[in-house]
């Protein structure tokens, strides 16, 4: 009997070869598998924490608007900086300026402001946000994987680092003639808005609106969004007219116009050929929000009357806070003066408050109704950020009448405003208003100060530009 050995032994060689082949091939497949795995789970880690950068960064730059807005004051009429930003957390910054950092969990940003730029008087913000890279799962354990091209080259780091930087400006709270909530109707006759400037000699006769020097930024706008909200009748608005977004005529202001009214610049004002309203005259895009004036005090004292080179004042206001409950007749300005009127104001006949020069008057509006009428705001410099007046919520009327002239600038965004006929005058109202709503009746003129947009209360720090570096 013969066996053959030979034969089993060949045939259990090929056996073993085939599984060690087999099983390398497998290896190789899930290894590839699994680095193919770890490679996109690398790429979904960094995007992750690539994008999530970008919160962390606009936290940073939130962070410094706020920090500017409520410790950033800046004088600009000395141009000089009187706020304190080292304060809430912020240091100095090298080679000038400010800064800040603060933890978002293990994530982190550090934050500069710029000193305030020569010109614009506006500082730069720029951000470095950090975030903290994850690890990738790859041949079956967790590794870190610093996202190397973010870093720089940096191997040992293990944060993702991106950076912003953005310019700002401080917009002026009286930036146009005319602004309201909700409807704006000049019906009347010869109603006309337009501008000057009381700190530029070239557009004003010794501070004040002279028709020859008129200029045509009497811009008037609205949130409102319903149909002819505004109502231009037959005026001459030389400027431009907004509104907010109109779906039946997108792109254009909801208004009406009548037939000899006439919205634009200088040019198709003095062009008798021309009627109507300018083409990029009228947008639909008006969009501001309006907050609720808040009393810098609830006290003061109370002012004092009497007579100064034969004239009788009701009160006299120098320097100071002051508190009345009523206000009326002859008020003489001789300094800095802040009042806060709780009750009824409503000047007629010969009432007038005349503020000296270099002298100011803010008046706080906490009553129900108020009235310019008599003899007006006499504000013999001509400017109007000498007289501010803000009406807080409870102040839900206001009247412009008589002949007397008014210089300064209304905030009252609860106030339902009307002019009631401006008499002979053609100086009726120089500065800026912001309202709830307008309404003229009979001849009124309205002219917008453009120091106002230089000189003046801003609403705030806000960005201009934003670029990744």
């Amino acid at each position: 009997m013969k066996i053959r050995l030979a034969l089993n032994l060949a045939r259990r060689g090929f056996t073993y070869v085939s599984v060690v082949i087999a099983a390398v091939l497998i290896g190789l497949i899930l290894s590839t598998f699994l680095k193919l795995v770890a490679s996109q789970n690398q790429m979904t880690m960094r995007s992750q924490a690539w994008n999530r950068n970008i919160a962390v960064v606009e936290a940073g730059i939130e962070e410094a608007l706020a920090h500017l807005n409520k410790n950033g004051a800046w004088d600009w009429q000395t141009f000089t900086y009187t706020g304190n930003l080292l304060v809430d957390g912020w240091s100095a910054a090298d080679g000038g300026g400010w800064t800040k950092t603060a933890y978002i969990g293990e994530d982190y940003y550090v934050v500069t402001i710029s000193p305030f730029a020569p010109g614009t008087n506006c500082p730069n913000v720029t951000a470095d946000g950090y975030v903290k890279q994850l690890g990738t799962f790859a041949l079956g354990k967790w590794v870190s994987r610093p996202f190397l091209a973010a870093l720089g080259g940096n191997e040992g780091a293990t944060y993702v680092k991106r950076t912003v930087s953005c310019t700002t400006t401080n917009v002026p709270l009286f930036s146009k003639a005319l602004v309201a909530k909700q409807t704006i109707d000049l019906n009347g006759n010869n109603v006309r808005t337009d501008s000057y400037d009381s700190m530029i000699p070239a557009y004003n006769t010794n501070g004040r609106w002279d028709i020859n020097k008129a200029r045509d930024r009497g811009d008037i706008a609205t949130n409102n969004s319903l149909t002819n909200s505004v109502n231009v009748g037959n005026a001459n608005v030389w400027g431009s007219v907004s509104t907010g977004p109109n779906a039946a005529n997108p792109g254009h202001a909801s208004m009406t116009i009548g037939a000899t009214g006439k919205v634009g610049d200088g040019s198709w004002q003095n062009d008798n050929s021309k009627s109507g309203v300018q083409p990029g005259k009228d947008r639909d895009d008006m969009n501001v929000f309006f907050p609720d004036v808040v009393l810098p005090f609830t006290e003061g004292l109370p002012p004092q009357s009497g007579t100064i080179n034969g004239t009788n004042w009701s009160m006299i206001l120098g320097s100071g806070t002051f508190k009345a409950n009523t206000l009326s007749g002859k008020v003489l300005v001789r300094g800095k003066a802040r009042i806060l009127v709780t009750g009824s104001f409503n000047m007629t006949g010969q009432d007038v408050i005349q503020i000296a020069p270099g002298a100011s008057l803010t008046m706080y509006m906490d009553g129900p109704s108020a009235g310019f009428g008599g003899n007006g705001v006499a504000n013999v410099d001509g400017i109007a950020s000498s007289f501010y007046y803000f009406g807080t919520k409870n102040n839900t009327s206001l009247t412009l009448s008589g002949n007397g002239q008014f210089t300064g600038a209304i905030y009252a965004p609860s106030a339902v405003v009307s002019g009631n006929g401006g008499g002979n005058s053609s100086e009726d109202f120089s500065g800026a208003a912001i309202l709830k709503s307008l309404s003229f009746n009979g001849h009124y003129s309205f002219h917008y100060d453009e120091a106002l947009g230089r000189k003046g209360i801003y609403s705030g720090f806000t960005l201009t530009s934003w670029n990744e570096l």
